[in-house]
C-alpha cells in the first residue's frame, strides 16, 4: 500500500491529494504523458477528490484516466471499467445521470458477457445503475423518459441482489 492510499484510508484527503499530485508530476516526468503508471496516479488523485462530491476539479482527472486507459489497456479491461464506474459516480453526484447511464450500461454489458465468474462485478454495475435511476426520483413529477427511468431503479437493485446467495454458498467472499 502506498503512502497516498494510507492517507485515503485514514480520511486524510488533503494529504492524499498532495501526495497523488506530486506522484502524478513525477510519473509524467519519468514516463511521459500517457503511461499506465500516469493513469494510475490520475486514478488515485481523482479518488482523493472523491470526498468533495461537487468539486469541479474531479471531472478532468476522471475523464483523463478513462481516455488514457481506453487507449493503453482497451475499452474492456477491468481498470478501464473501474474508471468508467468512477466517472459515472461523479456524474451522478453532480446531477448528470443522463451522462452517467451510458457509461454504466457499457460496464454492465461487458461484465455480463464475461460470464458467471463476474457476478459481483455485474452486481456492482446494477447497484450503480439503480442509484443512477433513483436520482431521477428527486425530480418533481417525472415526465417522459424520466418517469420510465425512475420506475426502473427497483428492478436493477433486485437483480443486483440475485448473485449474493450463490457467492456466500460457494465461499467466494468468506473463504
Amino acid at each position: 500500500m502506498t503512502v497516498g492510499r494510507m492517507y485515503l484510508q485514514f480520511g486524510l484527503t488533503d494529504d492524499a491529494e498532495r501526495h497523488f499530485a506530486a506522484a502524478l508530476k513525477n510519473r509524467r516526468a519519468l514516463y511521459g504523458q500517457e503511461h499506465e503508471r500516469v493513469a494510475e496516479s490520475l486514478h488515485y488523485l481523482a479518488l482523493a477528490l472523491r470526498t468533495r462530491r461537487d468539486d469541479p476539479r474531479r471531472r478532468p482527472p476522471l475523464e483523463s484516466v478513462l481516455k488514457m486507459r481506453i487507449k493503453l489497456l482497451g475499452a474492456e479491461h477491468q481498470d478501464t471499467l473501474d474508471s468508467m464506474d468512477n466517472l459515472a459516480g461523479h456524474l451522478i453526484d453532480i446531477g448528470k445521470s443522463d451522462e452517467a447511464e451510458p457509461l454504466i450500461l457499457k460496464t454492465l454489458d461487458v461484465r455480463r458477457r464475461r460470464g458467471p465468474d463476474h457476478k459481483l462485478d455485474v452486481a456492482r454495475s446494477l447497484a450503480q445503475l439503480g442509484y443512477c435511476r433513483l436520482e431521477v426520483d428527486d425530480v418533481p413529477e417525472p415526465k417522459g423518459r424520466f418517469a420510465k427511468r425512475s420506475k426502473s431503479a427497483g428492478p436493477c437493485w433486485r437483480r443486483m441482489i440475485e448473485p449474493w446467495p450463490a457467492v456466500f454458498t460457494h465461499g467466494a467472499i468468506c473463504s
